[in-house]
């Protein structure tokens, strides 16, 4: 005989799920909206679990999207979800791309995304600069609050003129700077490899010869 979940559950689910269909969710007007788009959704009442098909969350300029996504509540006052399938994880600090990844919201903002791929990817062009810095790692942690982005397993980060990898990478948003450990492994030792610039750039680069005409 199959058992049936515990009623007293099912209100608060069943709430959050009839509010999720409505597309749009209201936060403290103190607050940017969150809106939560999908294909479609369903409630799985033995994990107790509201689960979203086709997801995109979004507040502001952040942007979450997502082949599935699942939560045991719409509360983003505190809440954890489970992304899968081609997560992207788009925001003004740059870009996260993967194949899974937890992310975590607390007073209706995001706090933390861990996102885990092979490898998670991500992408950052910074304010008022051409560079585009790009990483890649078997996981790739984001503290959204303390601005900071922690690549580990096999990281590597690369600004295009140069690259540095090793077991674990934490690139500074605010600061615009790279922190590389090895954590002590003999085998994960920081490497750092400079491109030089091709022959063209280097004679682009050079100044035109003096006119001994006029010195």
């Amino acid at each position: 005989m199959v058992s049936t979940p515990r009623k007293r559950c099912w209100p608060g689910l069943l709430a959050a799920l009839a509010a999720a269909l409505g597309l749009g969710l209201s936060v403290a007007s103190a607050q940017t909206p969150i809106s939560l788009d999908a294909e479609s959704s369903e409630l799985d009442l033995k994990n107790q679990r509201l689960v979203f098909t086709g997801a995109r969350i979004s507040q502001g300029d952040l942007r979450i999207d997502a082949d599935t996504a699942a939560s045991e509540n719409l509360d983003f006052a505190n809440a954890v979800w489970e992304l899968e399938g081609n997560v992207r994880i788009r925001s003004a600090d740059g870009v996260v791309e993967a194949g899974a990844a937890t992310i975590r919201f607390r007073d209706h903002q995001l706090e933390s995304a861990l996102a885990r791929g092979e490898p998670a990817r991500f992408q950052r062009t910074p304010p008022g600069d051409e560079r585009e810095i790009r990483g890649t790692a078997g996981e790739i942690d984001l503290d959204a609050k303390g601005r900071t982005v922690t690549l580990s397993d096999n990281a590597s980060v690369t600004d295009g003129a140069s690259a540095i990898t090793g077991r674990r990478l934490t690139y500074n948003l605010v600061e615009d700077r790279l922190l590389a450990t090895s954590d002590g492994a003999p085998d994960q030792r920081v490497r750092v490899v400079i491109v030089p610039p091709s022959e063209d750039d280097e004679e682009e680069e050079q100044p035109d010869p003096p006119d001994p005409e006029n010195p």
